[in-house]
């Protein structure tokens, strides 16, 4: 279906559709012009971009112009010719109310130096403007109309479509995460029944904890290990005996070297270094061996 580009609808903006782009501003933030156009049934994302920077922001100033005002936007032409988004930054305004009021200043200020001051004051806010003069009209920075008695069928399928769209709290990262707890919470109920299952039927202790039951009812902590993967009890040394007896026989003739030497150390300890060898062996000091540093 074809739409018709001369459609005032496309460039002319009504108070419903004020007050949806400002709901899906707050809602989706300033960063999703295509969702929010999405919801706006005859304008572009461009034009809500434009129709938000330049008339709907809060943050923009719409009081009149004071002499003051004036000056500070002179000054700052000056300093930053034909930058107005820097412009309107710094003065709290739109950048096309920055230029309009330029253009009226400086067309103001040239007919009174041709007319002789007929036309009013450099600061005349009244003084005509060149741009209005021309027919140039940017509706972005126009008041809103008022919306018609009478709607047309595809002005109410978007006004539906758009109020359905901001019912919609609960956005579909919300649902997902919603389900996802709930399907969570089903998990461990299941798997506490399991477990109360088990311990009824005397598989389990009491004491364990369920936390080590796996989903298919498996207690891990209640396993026996499983034996190694390779047997060495049939295995013998090159001796001809079991590595088995070889491997207790080390561990014993370890603990009686470890037992040795720590009866050598507090015999040692009972000897000072004043006493000789042989007073020390007097004494009852046994050593394996004659100390190497007498």
């Amino acid at each position: 279906m074809f739409q018709n580009l001369n459609d005032p609808r496309r460039t002319q903006w009504r108070n419903s559709e004020d007050e949806l782009l400002k709901a899906f501003v707050m809602k989706y933030g300033t960063n999703s012009w295509s969702r929010i156009s999405c919801t706006l049934r005859y304008k572009t994302p461009n034009q809500c971009r434009e129709r938000w920077n330049e008339y709907l922001n809060p943050v923009l100033q719409v009081r009149k112009w004071s002499p003051k005002d004036d000056e500070n936007l002179l000054r700052l032409a000056k300093a930053f010719p034909n930058q107005w988004k820097t412009i309107a930054t710094t003065l709290s305004r739109s950048a096309q109310q920055c230029l309009t009021r330029f253009d009226e200043i400086v067309y103001a200020e040239t007919a009174s130096h041709s007319v002789g001051g007929i036309l009013g004051s450099p600061f005349d806010a009244s003084a005509p403007n060149e741009l209005v003069e021309s027919g140039v009209v940017y509706p972005h920075t126009q008041p809103p109309n008022a919306d018609a008695t009478t709607l047309d069928q595809d002005e109410v399928i978007a006004l539906k479509e758009g109020y359905s769209r901001l019912a919609n709290v609960q956005n579909k990262k919300e649902r997902t995460r919603l389900k996802k707890a709930v399907q969570e919470h089903n998990h461990s109920k299941i798997k506490l029944r399991r477990y109360r299952d088990l311990q009824r039927a005397g598989l389990i202790d009491k004491d364990n904890d369920f936390s080590s039951i796996g989903d298919n009812g498996s207690d891990d902590t209640t396993k026996k290990p499983s034996s190694a993967p390779i047997n060495i009890s049939n295995e013998t040394s090159r001796e001809g005996t079991s590595r088995v007896q070889v491997m207790v026989d080390a561990s014993n003739h370890a603990n009686t070297k470890l037992t040795s030497f720590r009866s050598h150390e507090s015999n040692y300890d009972s000897c000072t270094f004043n006493l000789n060898y042989e007073e020390c062996k007097a004494l009852g000091t046994v050593f394996p061996t004659e100390p190497t540093f007498w």
